[in-house]
């Protein structure tokens, strides 16, 4: 009977003899370092898909319009008309900035890696009150009941929870579109409402661009409702 040769390969210019029942060779250290960083990967993706969606008073870093990521905390969230189990719209308030710049995010804006637990509302309250200075307590409490000062506490905490969230978030008024910066009282038909379309003349609104512009070829308005009380050049103002 014949015999059979083992394998050989080439190893810096020599040959070499490796037994046919003997150990394989050694996996490179850059091969096991890139499987441990798929493993990472894999259980990191994992973990920040598992707490979605996310909850209120969660927060995260978030990519603002300046390109740069900035903390917030998740005020509501709304389930998107089409997507996922897990694809929902976050209203954020930027904790560095004024509430006015309060926005919808997409979930692609915010950064999972950076989640934090959410806080009870009333121990977060708590503390950052031991933090305040008397004078920064009574500068808050101005501005919070300034415009409201017939509400009681349980009314103004009622009006807040009922406005935390901007329903319109732009307006588009003869050339201009303008970013609203607060809750408005708009009636219910209109809260699903992103853009709302004024009459630059009677100050109509309408949910539509199509609506203004059949609106626009009846108005026969050609100044706003009121007394106009200042004129410079072509600025007027009324007063309504």
């Amino acid at each position: 009977m014949g015999s059979i040769d083992a394998p050989t390969f080439t190893q810096n210019g020599s040959d070499a003899t490796v037994a046919a029942d003997g150990p394989p060779p050694p996996v490179p250290d850059s091969a096991i370092m890139t499987m441990e960083k798929t493993l990472e990967a894999d259980s990191s993706r994992k973990r920040r898909f598992g707490m979605l969606p996310l909850e209120v008073g969660t927060r995260v870093m978030c990519r603002w319009r300046d390109g740069k990521y900035h903390p917030v905390k998740v005020i509501e969230r709304r389930k998107m008309h089409i997507g996922g189990v897990n694809d929902y719209e976050y209203y954020v308030h930027y904790t560095e900035f004024n509430r006015r710049l309060d926005e919808w995010v997409k979930l692609e804006q915010l950064d999972l890696e950076s989640v934090e637990a959410v806080v009870d509302e009333k121990v977060e309250d708590k503390v950052t009150s031991l933090k305040m200075t008397r004078h920064q307590k009574r500068k808050i409490d101005e501005t919070h009941v300034e415009g409201h000062e017939e509400l009681d506490a349980a009314s103004l905490r009622e009006h807040e929870e009922f406005t935390k969230v901007k329903n319109i978030a732009t307006i588009e008024l003869g050339r201009y579109e303008i970013e609203t910066w607060y809750f408005s009282p708009f009636p219910p038909e209109y809260n699903d409402s992103l853009k709302l379309y004024f009459c630059e003349f009677c100050l109509n609104f309408m949910k539509r661009k199509e609506q203004l512009q059949r609106h626009m070829r009846k108005c026969d308005l050609k100044h706003p409702p009121g007394d106009e009380i200042y004129r410079s050049g072509t600025l007027s103002m009324f007063e309504m």
